[in-house]
This record gives C-alpha cells, structure tokens and sequence, in this order.
C-alpha cells in the first residue's frame, strides 16, 4: 500500500514538474517558428513596387522581385532584381541662374542578393511578423540627358552610362493572418563608377556636365508594398 502510495506521489511530482516545463518550451517554440514564418522560403517569390530619392535629386520608383533560393540554418538567401525608373526634378536648381536648361532621367537594370535574419524576425515577437534583410545590389544605369542654351533655343542630347553597385539593407512587414501582402523599406548605399565629365558645344558655346552635379549614387532612402507568393 505505501509502495502504491509512492508511486502515486511521484508520478503527481512528475506531471507538475516536467509537464508545464515542456508545454512553455513549446510555447516558446512556436513562438519563435510564428515570428521566423515572416522570412522568405525556398520558393517564396516576393513581388514589390517601391519609391525614393536617389542622390537627393532624382525621385524614383522601381517593381522589385526577390525570390528565396536557399535556407542556411538562420539566414536564408534571395536572389532578384529590380528595374529603376528615376528623373531629375532637381537640376534646375543646378542650372540655376545660368541661360541653360538641363533635363535628365535614367533607367536603370539591378540584380539582387539578400540574406534574410531570422533570428532578428523571432526578436520581433509572433505580434510583428518581420522579415528582415541585408544584401548588394549591382548593375549597369543608363542617363539620357538634354541640354537647352536658352538665349539661342538650340539644344542637344547625350548619353551616359554608368555602373551601381551598394550595400542595401532592408525590413518587410507581412500584413494580416495569411501574410500574403506587405510594406517594406530599404536603405541603400550606391557608388557610381564611369560618370565622364562631358562637354558639349551648343550655338558655339561649351557647356560642361560635371558627375558631382548629375550623378545619382549616394544614399537612397525608399518604402514600397508588395505581395508574397
């Protein structure tokens, strides 16, 4: 009968100290998994539209694709790329004061590869379903520019071509039960290589188009939405 006894209290032991134990490491497991299901899966494509200010003179909008390629324990690798529309609604102020007009736009092709955190998205909390990310951008920018001397009216276009490349780093919140839709923000770096100062000769005059004037690398602030597919 004691023994019986025994056996009864040690099992009740038992069940108080090792049941709650498991189930709030569990909690904390799916915890950890509900804030980690934000970041991009193999397979996962991510499609987004997003907009900025390039070298505080072009405003842009860019459609942005990323697609998750590789999970590697914590981090998961994506590739894309985004095709970069910016124009200078600026360079009057360039020109400003002088009998020149300058307009200029560029287009501009860039790969991606991001490496996705999750360890920061499960330190967000399963509240906030975040999906964070650092990576390099890279690819080739294509300026067309059309310079005006107004007291003649005569003009002239150009082209120029340069190459992007940048660290970028990034965060998209997942809206909703399904976390299909989100927004997102990006912070980026670009150095700009081969913006050739050029000069132009309009109606006998010589007009110089320096890159410290024109160019559109150096930091660029964007926030876009999107949908995961």
């Amino acid at each position: 009968m004691r023994t019986t006894t025994r056996r009864m209290v040690l099992a009740a032991l038992i069940a108080l100290l090792v049941v709650p134990g498991a189930i709030a490491q569990e909690g904390t497991e799916d915890a950890a998994e509900s804030g980690s299901e934000a970041v991009i899966g193999a397979g996962n494509i991510d499609i987004g539209i997003t907009g900025g200010l390039g070298g505080f003179i072009y405003p842009h909008i860019a459609p942005v694709v990323d697609v998750g390629v590789l999970p590697l324990g914590e981090v998961v690798i994506s590739a894309g790329g985004s095709a970069d529309f910016g124009y200078c609604v600026l360079c009057s102020l360039v020109t400003s004061g002088s009998d020149w007009t300058v307009n200029s736009y560029y287009f501009t092709i860039l790969g991606r590869a991001m490496v996705h955190i999750r360890e920061l998205s499960e330190q967000a909390g399963p509240s906030t379903a975040l999906d964070p990310y650092v990576g390099l951008v890279a690819g080739p920018r294509f300026y067309r520019f059309k310079l005006e001397y107004e007291p003649d009216g005569d003009s002239a276009t150009f082209n120029l071509n340069t190459v992007m490349v940048g660290p970028t780093a990034g965060a998209k919140v997942l809206l909703g039960d399904a976390q299909r839709w989100f927004f997102f923000g990006e912070l980026s770096y670009l150095f700009e290589f081969g913006f050739e100062s050029t000069e132009v000769e309009i109606g006998g005059v010589t007009y110089k188009v320096e890159s410290n004037d024109y160019r559109s690398g150096g930091l660029d602030v964007s926030l876009g939405g999107g949908l995961r597919l």
